[in-house]
């Protein structure tokens, strides 16, 4: 599974970016999934952030 720019993420890299966007001076109103190059495993990363965000996109996941 690939994710953000086809690279793909070490577990401390994805811990490091789901750290960055929690502790973003912006708040998570809405979290757009589809910025990102959509696959199970950046869902399953991503979800401590899904879970913060006020509301959630997740229009273009096959769920």
């Amino acid at each position: 599974d690939w994710c953000l720019s086809g690279e793909r993420l070490s577990p401390a890299q994805w811990s490091a970016l789901v750290f960055v966007l929690l502790n973003s001076e912006e708040d998570l109103d809405e979290f757009v999934l589809r910025n990102y190059q959509i696959s199970d495993e950046c869902v399953v990363r991503m979800m401590p952030v899904l879970k913060a965000a006020r509301k959630a996109d997740l229009s273009w996941c096959v769920l």
